[in-house]
C-alpha cells in the first residue's frame, strides 16, 4: 500500500469491481481486509478475475414467469471492462498459485482462490473462481462474540475452503445438471507471467 501511494486508488479500482466506495476506508488498512463487505460483493468482484478482466454483476433473480408461463420480468445483465487483461491474467496466475489452492489439487477444472480470516478467528473466507464459476464462501455467525479460539481451526482455509472444495466436486459430478464443465483458464499465449515471490516481483511480458 506504501508503495501504490494513496488508498484512493484502490478505492477506485474496487468502484469498477462493483463494490461501493463507501464501504471502503481510506486508510493503508484495507491491504489488510478492513472493509466490511458481503459475499455477495466479493463474489461480484472476483468475477472480473474469471472473465477475463471483465466485471458481471450478480443476479438474484433472472426471470419470472406468471402462471401462464408468460415471462413478466427477465433481468438485463450488466457487465463492464474492470481490468486490463494482461493485468488480470497476473492476478490468476497468483490466485491458482495461492498456498491453499494447492489442497484442491483433486477438482478436475483449473481453479484459483483466495482464504480470508478475520479479528479473533470470527469470520473464514474462501472466494475461489473457474473459468466458469465464481463461488464465494463465509463461515461466521451474525454475534460476533461467537469466534474459534485459536487459528487451528478458526482459519479460512480450515473453515470456508473445505466446503468449497465439497461444493465444487458436487458440481462436476452432475455436470448434465448445473451444465458447468471442467476447463482451463483461457490466458492467451502471448502474455507471459512471471512471478517472483522471493523478490516480491511481478513481470508482464507481452509479445506483439
Amino acid at each position: 500500500m506504501t508503495e501504490i501511494g494513496n488508498p484512493e486508488l484502490v478505492r477506485s479500482l474496487v468502484s469498477e469491481f462493483g463494490i461501493d466506495k463507501s464501504k471502503v476506508p481510506n486508510s493503508p488498512s484495507i491491504c489488510l481486509g478492513s472493509a466490511d463487505l458481503s459475499v455477495m460483493d466479493m463474489t461480484g468482484a472476483y468475477t472480473v478475475y474469471a472473465n477475463d478482466g471483465t466485471y458481471t454483476k450478480p443476479m438474484f433473480v433472472t426471470s419470472i414467469e406468471d402462471k401462464n408461463g408468460r415471462q413478466i420480468y427477465a433481468a438485463t445483465s450488466v457487465q463492464r471492462k474492470a481490468l486490463n487483461p494482461k493485468y488480470n491474467h497476473a492476478m490468476v496466475e497468483m490466485l491458482k498459485n495461492a498456498s491453499a489452492v494447492s489442497a484442491l489439487g483433486h477438482i478436475k477444472s483449473e481453479v484459483g482462490g483466495k482464504t480470508g480470516t478475520t479479528n479473533d478467528y470470527r469470520d473464514g473466507w474462501f472466494m475461489g473462481i473457474t473459468p466458469n464459476l465464481v463461488t464465494g464462501v463465509w463461515t461466521g455467525c451474525d454475534d460476533r462474540s461467537v469466534h474459534f479460539r485459536d487459528i487451528v481451526y478458526g482459519q479460512g482455509a480450515n473453515m470456508a475452503l473445505p466446503i468449497f472444495a465439497e461444493y465444487m466436486q458436487r458440481v462436476y459430478a452432475d455436470t448434465s445438471n448445473s451444465k458447468i464443465y471442467p476447463l482451463d483458464f483461457d490466458i492467451s499465449r502471448s502474455v507471459d507471467v512471471k512471478l517472483d515471490c522471493d523478490d516480491a516481483v511481478i513481470s508482464i511480458e507481452e509479445e506483439f
